[in-house]
């Protein structure tokens, strides 16, 4: 998905909609089990999410072991563009 700015897979983007639609979904196993794909393949994606400033990893308070993964201000405000972007192109095809 591209805004001009940024160049997300269908991987990445689907990761960052999960993290925002369902935030309990906040560990790479929890996101692996959801999307049907690799543990490998999350962390990737959470790399490239976390590199563009649009997700977060903290330590999990439950399990040191664990990190927890979540949207940052700035995925927030980029899934919101695509929203607006989606909406003004279906608007303009009425």
């Amino acid at each position: 998905m591209r805004d001009g700015r940024r160049d997300l897979s269908a991987r990445q983007l689907g990761v960052l909609t999960t993290l925002a639609l369902q935030p309990e979904l906040n560990t790479i196993r929890s996101l692996a089990v959801h999307l049907r794909v690799s543990k490998p393949a999350i962390t990737r994606a959470v790399d490239r999410l976390e590199a563009e400033g649009l997700a977060k990893r903290r330590p999990d308070p439950k399990d040191r072991r664990s990190v927890c993964v979540g949207i940052s201000p700035a995925g927030s405000s980029y899934l919101d563009d695509i929203e607006v972007g989606l909406l003004k192109s279906t608007m303009a095809e009425a």
